[in-house]
């Protein structure tokens, strides 16, 4: 029997208990997972920061100094100079607990994830003022900027990331429907599992207007998407759209879960685990600078990515706490002569100024002085 949604969209209804079949072909992963041989070739045992800079490597590094020391020398002396070794020692604090660039091309070169990957949002804690700070009332600290993140779901390898800066109306991102993304990644022999709204999905007419019982569940099929339609709680209706599962089967209990609703919950919590991680050790300073809350939040990933390469490579069980002591150490050390030939006035600002300027930490109405603050 076939249902007809409000953009034409056919659905043909499908009876629970169905049977799997065959692993589909496109459902067959031949690559060997895990670590590449470039990632393997390069990181040697008791040296973490070979790991480390496969994720951000010197060039990086050296684009971030140049930055910085621009942005000083238009606020404060145009001789005031930063090393490496001091960008790098970030990590010591963080490792302490004390409070956009080509690394996402670098993690996806170093590492081949698994079948089952993540995608999902994360969102990092800050009150810096920018246009594109969030409010998520569901998250712990609920301000900050939203990062959307492409995570591994076995070993929790950060594949990709980006800040979200709005929507994009060059994309018409309000007129692609999910069926047209999972359609898309299907031809391109990729199968999706996710949840849906019931305003963002076409669904069919008598579904939106019928009541559904409790524990009660309707499948629904419309070329190679399955959609399924589960009543888990009284007030609480979930939408799940596969492109992987053929035919559904369902728990034998009073309840009968479908196994499509199981296994996303058994590969959902990827991004989430590492957004835990993240806020546990995080170089995360004080700073109303936005781009440079975005640089802290790509520190805190490249040391996640670099501790899952140096344990996977290395075979050695070290804890993540322990990696980052270890990190910051060897990163001091082999610049540590580079800075005990600068000496410390270079690192200092003046303490009056010659016009009157701006606050660059406060944000108040009358912070023009000639007094500058020493950080």
């Amino acid at each position: 029997m076939g249902e007809i949604a409000v953009d034409g969209t056919q659905w043909i209804k499908l009876k629970a208990d169905g049977s799997a079949g065959r692993t589909p072909v496109r459902m067959i992963c031949k690559d060997i997972a895990g670590p590449t041989d470039y990632a393997k070739r390069n990181i040697m045992l008791d040296c973490v920061t070979s790991a480390f800079k496969l994720i951000i490597d010197r060039h990086i590094m050296e684009h971030i100094k140049d930055c910085t020391e621009t942005e000083a020398h238009q606020v404060l002396k145009k001789d005031w100079t930063i090393t490496v070794a001091e960008l790098q020692i970030l990590y010591a604090r963080d490792a302490y607990e004390a409070k956009s660039l080509k690394a996402s091309y670098l993690s996806k070169t170093c590492y081949k994830p698994y079948e089952n990957i993540s995608i999902d949002e994360q969102l990092f804690p800050t009150k810096a003022p920018c246009g594109f700070r969030q409010y998520m009332p569901n998250k712990p600290h609920k301000f900050g900027i939203k990062f959307w993140l492409t995570v591994d779901v076995q070993t929790k390898y950060i594949l990709n990331d980006f800040p979200y800066k709005g929507e994009d109306e060059t994309r018409c991102s309000k007129s692609l429907d999910d069926i047209l993304l999972a359609k898309k990644l299907f031809a391109n022999k990729t199968t999706l599992v996710g949840t849906n709204r019931s305003n963002k999905i076409k669904l069919p007419v008598k579904e939106k207007k019928d009541k559904i019982t409790l524990f009660s569940l309707y499948l629904y099929k419309s070329e190679n998407c399955t959609l399924i339609v589960y009543k888990s709680k009284p007030n609480k209706k979930v939408l799940l759209l596969s492109t992987k599962h053929t035919g559904v089967q369902v728990e034998d209990n009073y309840k009968g879960v479908p196994e499509t609703i199981t296994f996303y919950n058994k590969t959902k919590f990827g991004v989430d685990i590492d957004d835990q991680m993240t806020c546990k050790y995080s170089v995360k300073a004080e700073s109303f600078r936005w781009p440079l809350q975005i640089f802290f939040n790509i520190l805190n990933l490249a040391a996640i990515n670099t501790w899952i390469l140096y344990i996977e490579c290395i075979g050695s069980k070290i804890s993540r706490k322990e990696l980052i002591f270890y990190l910051a150490k060897e990163l001091d050390g082999k610049d540590k002569e580079n800075i005990c030939q600068i000496s410390d006035a270079s690192f200092l600002s003046p303490s009056t100024l010659k016009v009157r300027k701006s606050c660059q930490v406060g944000h108040s109405k009358k912070d023009r002085n000639n007094n500058c603050c020493i950080y």
